[in-house]
């Protein structure tokens, strides 16, 4: 049996499954306090490092082997082998993991609680609770706990030759933060937005081998999206594909069998992108190539045979949304002013770059042909041409309009405040205006109470971003997009960077990851950078000296720019070191 339920307080973890914002360290503290961590002899060089548990120790306790049990679970090895030997002979045999993991905190010990014993019988029951902190899905997903949960599971224990076994236990692996931070690796499956951009999909997957992994991130692929992503996004791979695969000296061979001989051109490229995008993460992989029934297949504008994971050919879907070395943009005197990565400005052409129309917020779409505008008193939403004689438009009125951004299907996303008052309850209205005209009232029931400061959509259109406010408490979230041409529905939303205490701003820095403006306890406001794919803890990017940021912008390839109280725009190419570049305020990229 096993549940999760509210409890108190979840301490934070100081570097909790850390392999999803970069900090993949080994654990040097936790749960595993014996054993040793090597290579496997007929794995030379391979770059994974395991865990070898010590086996059951003769006369111990029931809560001492659960306790020696659990320090073994995060040993994958040969079917769990390690785990299976502090089991009775029949549930050796009978247990088979769900490849669910609920995630307690690492930095805390589990609960052990011998809750019944019968000597005479030989039988005992323990009952194990821990803060949780996450869970993993089956499909990969990591998933944020609610603030409070808690992992509870009882296990039966039955003396076998004098000694104690597990005889009953939960399908769900039960794994500690530094577990997962050392046994799972954090990569990105890719699918496809209606857009035609790629989207990645974040999974996490026990790391036994080089070839191992390839093999099950290779089938990952095939099966398809997480659950969470699956209504925002669609594959080339057809359904129920039976494949083989084989792996040897940096070159993956795909056998698709018989099922997409038939495929057009283009999907037989699309399925060829979403391979070589997935696999180029693994610097082991260099070369691929897509078989049917042991016959090479041709990629349009690819090829046939061997083809490289970094071949240009596939930068078409580049998941970026934007080309590398993408402008900013700034406002200066109302009016909007470009600027280039050497900060060579340019005066964006039509009224936009006038100044004539003032405006608190704009977003300039991804083909920089156009800017939108939540007019000065937030009250109406315009939209411009970038380009001499063109003027502004009014596309939303009567209202009070907030966060902008467009995504790559050139329709502009719209958060409207519809509270009434003061004292009124707060009420919330996203719209999505089609080709930056055409407003369709997006259906987003999580949103609908709380006050929403600020709104991005990802650049391929299958996510957003938010800050929601909700009374005193603002997190930071990411939802999922459901557009089936007619309406719009956004939700499933995930709690992200809950080590953070104050969120001001966030951007989308790259397909995968945020910049957030924020604040961790009594600390300065600050950027950082948080995983889009459910993690836990931030990244501090650095903060500027002497002065208050304000707002905050990112895209791929491209520095980090900041809006600061001293009337100048401010960016950072290391993470560390803010410069001061030039007069203006509410500094963005396209997007």
């Amino acid at each position: 049996m096993i549940r999760t339920r509210r409890g108190r307080g979840v301490v934070a973890v100081a570097c909790a499954l850390g392999v999803l914002t970069g900090c993949a360290s080994i654990p040097t503290s936790g749960p595993v306090s014996q054993g040793q961590a090597h290579l496997d002899p007929d794995d030379q060089g391979d770059p994974f490092v395991r865990l070898v548990p010590v086996p059951p120790q003769p006369g111990v306790t029931p809560s001492e082997l659960v306790r020696e049990f659990l320090a073994s679970m995060g040993s994958f090895e040969n079917e769990f082998r390690a785990a299976r030997a502090f089991m009775t002979p029949d549930q050796q045999s009978e247990w088979r993991p769900d490849d669910t993991a609920l995630v307690y905190d690492g930095q805390e010990p589990m609960d052990i609680d011998v809750v019944e014993m019968d000597e005479d019988e030989g039988t005992a029951e323990v009952v194990l609770s821990a803060n949780q902190v996450a869970t993993v899905a089956a499909d990969g997903q990591f998933r944020t706990a609610n603030e409070g949960a808690q992992v509870e599971a009882t296990l039966a224990l039955e003396r076998v030759n004098d000694e104690w076994r597990i005889a009953a236990l939960p399908d769900e692996l039960l794994l500690s933060s530094h577990d997962v931070e050392r046994a799972y690796r954090s990569l990105n499956l890719y699918f496809f937005a209606p857009s035609g951009t790629l989207v990645p999909d974040n999974v996490l997957l026990p790391q036994h081998s080089t070839e191992d992994l390839v093999h099950q991130l290779t089938n990952h692929l095939l099966a398809g999206p997480t659950d969470w992503l699956a209504p925002a996004v669609s594959t080339s791979f057809p359904a129920h594909l039976q494949i083989a695969t084989a792996y040897q000296s940096g070159q993956l061979t795909v056998d698709l069998g018989g099922e997409v001989e038939e495929a057009s051109g283009e999907q037989r490229f699309q399925m060829a992108a979403q391979l070589a995008w997935t696999l180029k993460q693994l610097p082991e992989v260099q070369e691929f190539r897509m078989r049917v029934d042991g016959e090479d297949i041709n990629i349009p504008g690819a090829g046939s045979g061997w083809l490289e994971t970094a071949d240009p050919a596939w930068n078409g879907v580049d998941p970026s949304g934007l080309p590398e070395g993408a402008p900013g943009y700034l406002a200066r005197e109302g009016a909007l002013v470009r600027f280039d990565e050497d900060l060579q400005e340019t005066p964006v052409e039509g009224e936009a770059g006038t100044g004539h129309v003032p405006v608190e917020r704009y977003a300039v779409d991804l083909d920089e042909e156009r800017v939108a505008g939540v007019a000065v008193g937030k009250e109406e939403v315009l939209v411009a041409d970038m380009a001499e004689g063109a003027d502004f438009e009014q596309v939303l009125a009567d209202g009070t309009y907030g966060a902008l951004s467009w995504d790559a299907e050139g329709d502009l996303w719209v958060v409207e405040d519809r509270s009434e008052g003061e004292d009124e309850e707060v009420t919330s209205q996203v719209w999505l205006l089609r080709d930056g005209t055409d407003p369709v009232r997006v259906n987003a029931p999580e949103l609908e109470d709380a006050e929403i400061p600020q709104l991005r959509a990802s650049r391929d259109g299958s996510r957003v971003a938010a800050l929601v406010r909700d009374g005193e408490e603002t997190q930071l979230v990411i939802g999922r997009v459901v557009d089936d041409g007619d309406s719009v529905f956004l939700g499933e939303f995930i709690p992200l960077a809950t080590d953070l205490d104050e969120y001001q701003d966030v951007a989308w820095r790259t397909a995968d990851q945020l910049a957030v403006l924020g604040r961790s306890g009594r600390g300065a406001m600050q950027a950082y950078l948080v995983s889009a794919g459910g993690g836990v803890e931030s990244t501090s990017a650095g903060a500027v000296t002497g002065a208050g940021m304000m707002g905050i912008d990112a895209a791929p390839g491209v520095p980090i720019l900041a809006g600061v109280d001293d009337g100048h725009v401010w960016l950072t190419n290391d993470r560390l070191m803010w410069q001061r570049v030039a007069e203006g305020s509410r500094p963005v990229y396209p997007g």
